[in-house]
């Protein structure tokens, strides 16, 4: 009987496709500047994830309250 074995070396994994932001699409500068914050999620290391998202939604949380918004003071 023939003995099935995996490969002598391991399989390339997939990397995932991060989507592109539209910086065009984004009319506020303090939303996109909270985005920025994602540019270089794809080459951190995962357990610096929880710290890069957490700025994220600091800033914008900050945009949104900030005057002039929807949901800040005008």
């Amino acid at each position: 009987m023939t003995e099935l074995t995996g490969p002598e070396e391991p399989a390339a994994q997939p990397s995932p496709d991060w989507p592109v932001l539209d910086a065009a699409a984004i009319s506020d500068s303090a939303v996109s500047q909270a985005l920025a914050a994602l540019d270089g999620l794809p080459g951190t290391p995962v357990e610096h994830h929880e710290e890069t998202y957490a700025l994220l939604h600091d800033g914008l949380l900050a945009a949104l309250d900030s005057p002039g918004t929807e949901g800040g003071t005008a």
